[in-house]
């Protein structure tokens, strides 16, 4: 499919906006729209394009420079369990002219994690403009109940946990726990070792998902936690990117799926 690039350039004090549009058909644009200085604030200009745009299906990438100085640029990678937070420097060579910085939390359900994560969010990225979120596995789901309002230019979802009730009642099911046995008993340790909690069950049914940020996702089709349907919907439902890896895992560990890991993140970029 064929695309039309245009590249505009708003100068707002110190801070000069490029906006790159891509649409469907040859634009026909009225420039004396365009170029109403008097529109200083974002959201206008936006509204203004899109408007000018309806009748196409257009994407709006936004890009903010600092000018006179250097844009502060971060990476905060989030592992997940039984991960660390050296992990992040796998991603160092990935993004060049960022910073890459591990979170080293210590949440173990997601309302620990709506505690902590937006604090130590603002001690690494609070002064940062551009900062990328790459989590991997439960660390993306609490990051999604916990940063989802931060300011995030993009995320990268690595084996994302976005269906934590499924994923629950398959541990129920496969240990033969009824709903209300677990209610009554609060938590079992199930005869795999796993760990259930009416009280973190509760607080999934409580709090449903929310995703405000462009996200890339990575998936493998033998991911044993979460159904290609399941990831399917979640990407539909929050307009994110997915890529699905045949023969890959929930775990991305190998270096073949390394590799193709890497691949994905410089495509996308």
């Amino acid at each position: 499919m064929c695309y039309n690039n245009l590249c505009i350039t708003i100068c707002t004090g110190t801070i000069a906006i490029r906006l790159k549009i891509h649409t469907r058909s040859a634009p026909k644009i009225h420039i004396s729209e365009l170029l109403r200085m008097d529109l200083v604030n974002l959201k206008s200009w936006i509204a203004i394009i899109k408007k000018i745009f309806l009748h196409d299906n257009i994407v709006i990438k936004i890009k903010t420079e600092r000018k006179g100085s250097s844009m502060k640029k971060k990476i905060i990678y989030i592992h997940g369990m039984g991960g660390n937070a050296a992990e992040c420097e796998h991603y160092r060579p990935l993004f060049k002219g960022y910073e890459v910085v591990g979170l080293d939390y210590k949440s173990a359900t997601p309302w620990e994690a709506a505690d902590e994560f937006p604090a130590l969010f603002d001690e690494h990225c609070g002064g940062d403009d551009d900062v990328i979120l790459i989590a991997n596995s439960i660390g993306a789901y609490f990051s999604m109940n916990s940063i989802n309002n931060k300011n995030i230019r993009k995320a990268y979802f690595i084996s994302p946990i976005v269906d934590m009730e499924a994923l629950i009642a398959g541990m129920m099911e496969r240990s033969g726990i009824p709903e209300e046995e677990l209610r009554s008993r609060g938590e079992i340790v199930t005869p795999a070792g796993e760990q259930l909690s009416w009280e973190y069950l509760c607080y999934v049914r409580e709090h449903p998902l929310k995703l405000d940020i462009p996200t890339e996702v990575l998936y493998g089709s033998e991911d044993m936690l979460t159904s290609l349907k399941s990831m399917q919907a979640f990407a539909e439902k929050f307009n994110a990117v997915l890529t699905v890896m045949d023969g890959g895992e929930h775990w991305f560990h190998t270096p073949e799926q390394m590799a193709f890991l890497d691949r994905w993140i410089e495509n996308s970029l």
